[in-house]
């Protein structure tokens, strides 16, 4: 029975990090934001800079000059910033937790004036 647990880790970890769960876009989840709230979600997006006080993900790398576009707050993480550092500007996937606050909806016209890095994503892990 000891012999075959280092294989039971091992199965075990292949199911790690497996999820049914799919990957939604910005838009997706501007669009369902009180259905998402509380809820960690797998968002993918452009990544263009984290500063001090501002750090989010767009929809697209088209949007980032745009007036109004699709785009998501990242809240504070020492790690986080660390990887944004590394790899932005460019695509990114993010697991988070998402909070429905602070949520602008072009589709709407709703804007919302949000300050220093709102937590409407509380990054948890970077998949790509």
């Amino acid at each position: 029975m000891i012999r075959l647990l280092p294989f039971a880790f091992l199965l075990l970890a292949g199911c790690v990090g497996v999820s049914g769960e799919r990957t939604l876009s910005v838009r997706e989840i501007v669009e369902n934001a009180r259905t998402l709230d509380g809820q960690e979600v797998t968002v993918a997006g452009w990544l263009e800079s984290c500063q001090p006080l501002s750090c989010g993900i767009f929809g697209s790398a088209e949007e980032v000059d745009s007036d109004f576009p699709y785009y998501l707050g990242i809240g504070r993480s020492a790690w986080f910033d660390s990887v944004a550092r590394k790899h932005a500007p460019g695509q990114i996937v993010l697991r988070a937790r998402f909070r429905d606050a602070c949520i602008s909806d072009p589709s709407t016209g709703i804007i919302a004036a949000c300050a220093d890095r709102s937590g409407t994503l509380e990054p948890l892990a970077v998949i790509k």
